[in-house]
Parts: structure tokens; C-alpha cells; sequence
């Protein structure tokens, strides 16, 4: 009777153990039910690339299936899969500028867990900041930017002249922060603006103020009588990367024609070529000009000056 009871024993707790082991066994092929994930964590780790991770708390799971979702678009079941003993996905086609979703489950043999779901993450493309600009010369602007991304293919540079539209520019590579135009266009208002590209993605622009891009007249101009058919001109030089001056004169009412061409900084002028001007010839009044110029762009304004003649003697005065 003492045996046959120990015996009962015995077999009711191989029984009992038998059963708990088929309960909490996640991957006896004999039950349908693998636990999941506790969770499923999302980072973006750069423009278009996201790594989704986990906690791996099994010890011989086959691997993960990993499913994403789109917006509101249906979920791709079966979009990766990684081996077990592994605790990150790493999704490097991530839409840009997208909602995403993930959700994973544990998978060993042929069963799998009911999939856990990560939160929803926005795939930001961050614009540029701080973008400024320095006139570096009548024809030169160099813009400075701060880059605010990571893994962007490079950068778009546009500029708009005056009243027409943006045009593209130039095309930059990754992690660019400056960009020198040498060919502004002169007395023109000119914005520029700047935006990260990733494949057909960008970031939102970023835009200058209006660069009212004016070449500087020079200024002060003065003329001294050197002798009756003599004349130097002096004046200041405003401006920075003019090609150089040209000076003009007019007598009486005629047409203003071309006296002399100097290069970029000069500041001095003297005019041979009038010859002996006397009231007796019949000349009033001998006008000079001076502007600055590069290609075919002038300075914004003259620098003009009149001079009175009264027989032999030239009196000089501003006009």
C-alpha cells in the first residue's frame, strides 16, 4: 500500500512537471503560443535610416520578422528579417518626411510570436540653419551655412535676380557649409537659398534676406589745372574688384566721349589731350566724369564735375 501510494506520487508529479514545461516552453512546436516582445524601440539614425531594437530574452529562437508601415498604407508583413541572438534592425530605405511603424515578432521553427509594435517615428529631413552672406567683392558673395543633417547626398544652392524666378545654381556634396558665387550679378537685388537633397528628397529651403548687390561710385572727384591745356583728376575708389575706371569728357553741349581707361584701385587721372581751351576758341564749359566698371556693368553713379572757362583763366566749381 506504501508503495503503490509513493508510486501515484511520483507519476502525478512527472505529470504536473511535463505540463508546466509545455506551458511556458515558447518554442515546444506542440504549442501555439511563443511569447513576444516585451518592447520595440525606433531611432533615426540619419536621413533615411532607422535602426529598430529590442531586448532579446530567448536563448535558441530561430530569428526575427520585422513588418513596417507607411502612413496609413497596409503593413509589409515580411519586411526583414535577422538571425537570432540579434537585438537591431537596421531599415536603411526609410522614407523621407514619412510616419513610420515597425513591429517585430520572434519567430523559431516554423511558429512565430504575435508581433510587437514601435511607436510611430517621423523620418525628419532637417533644413540648414543660419545661413548668411559676405560681399566679398562687387562681384563676390560667399554664403556660410550650418548643417544640420546627417546622411544627406549633398546640397542645393538657387539664386533669384531681381524680379524672376529661382534658378539652380550649383549642386554641393555632403556636409558642405559654404559656397562662393564670383559671378553675382552688380546692381541687382539677389536672394540665395540652400537645401539638403537625398536622392528625389530635400529638406525645406532656407532663404537670404535681399543682398542689394550695388556697384559703388566713386567719389570726391577733384581736378587741378596743371597748365592751360592740362588736368589731373583725383577721386575716390568705393568699390572692391572693379576691372578699373573710365574717364569721360564733355565740352559745352557735345556728346560725352571717352578720354581714358585706368586699372582696378587707381585713383588718378590726368587729361593732355584738351589742348590750350580759351573763351577765344570759343569753349564755356569742360565737364568730367568717372565711373567704375567691370565687364560690361558700371558703377551706380557718376562722379561729375563742371568746369568754367572765362577766356584764359579756368575757375573750377562742384555742380
Amino acid at each position: 500500500m506504501k508503495k503503490s501510494l509513493t508510486l501515484a506520487l511520483g507519476i502525478l508529479f512527472l505529470l504536473f512537471s511535463c505540463t508546466e514545461d509545455e506551458d511556458t516552453n515558447p518554442f515546444d512546436s506542440s504549442s501555439n503560443s511563443i511569447e513576444p516582445l516585451k518592447e520595440v524601440l525606433v531611432t533615426q539614425i540619419h536621413i533615411g535610416k532607422i535602426e529598430v531594437s529590442w531586448e532579446d530574452n530567448y536563448d535558441n529562437e530561430t530569428g526575427y520578422q520585422i513588418g513596417k508601415k507607411l502612413g496609413n498604407q497596409a503593413w509589409i508583413e515580411e519586411y526583414g528579417f535577422v538571425n537570432g541572438n540579434t537585438t537591431i534592425f537596421i531599415d536603411s530605405l526609410a522614407e523621407i518626411n514619412q510616419n513610420i511603424r515597425y513591429r517585430v515578432s520572434v519567430c523559431h521553427d516554423e511558429e512565430i510570436s504575435e508581433p510587437t509594435e514601435s511607436s510611430s517615428i517621423y523620418t525628419d529631413f532637417p533644413s540648414p540653419t543660419n545661413l548668411n552672406f559676405e560681399q566679398v567683392n562687387i562681384h563676390t558673395i560667399k554664403l556660410t551655412w550650418w548643417d544640420q543633417s546627417l546622411g544627406e547626398d549633398g546640397f542645393k544652392i538657387e539664386k533669384k535676380v531681381g524680379n524672376g524666378n529661382f534658378e539652380p545654381l550649383t549642386t554641393l556634396g555632403e556636409n558642405s557649409t559654404t559656397f562662393t558665387d564670383e559671378d553675382a550679378e552688380l546692381n541687382q537685388n539677389i536672394i540665395y537659398r540652400v537645401y539638403g537633397y537625398k536622392g528625389n528628397n530635400s529638406s525645406n529651403p532656407i532663404e537670404t534676406i535681399t543682398i542689394d548687390n550695388i556697384f559703388p561710385a566713386p567719389s570726391n572727384l577733384n581736378i587741378t589745372q596743371n597748365s592751360v591745356g592740362s588736368f589731373t583728376l583725383e577721386w575716390e575708389d568705393n568699390s572692391n574688384g572693379e576691372q578699373g575706371f573710365k574717364i569721360e569728357r564733355k565740352i559745352d553741349s557735345s556728346e560725352w566721349s571717352l578720354i581714358g581707361t585706368v586699372g582696378e584701385d587707381i585713383e588718378t587721372f590726368e587729361d593732355s589731350s584738351i589742348g590750350k581751351i580759351s573763351k577765344s576758341r570759343g569753349y564755356d564749359k569742360v565737364y568730367y566724369r568717372v565711373r567704375g566698371f567691370y565687364g560690361d556693368s558700371y558703377s551706380g553713379q557718376y562722379s561729375y564735375h563742371k568746369i568754367n572757362l572765362v577766356g584764359s583763366i579756368l575757375r573750377g566749381r562742384w555742380f
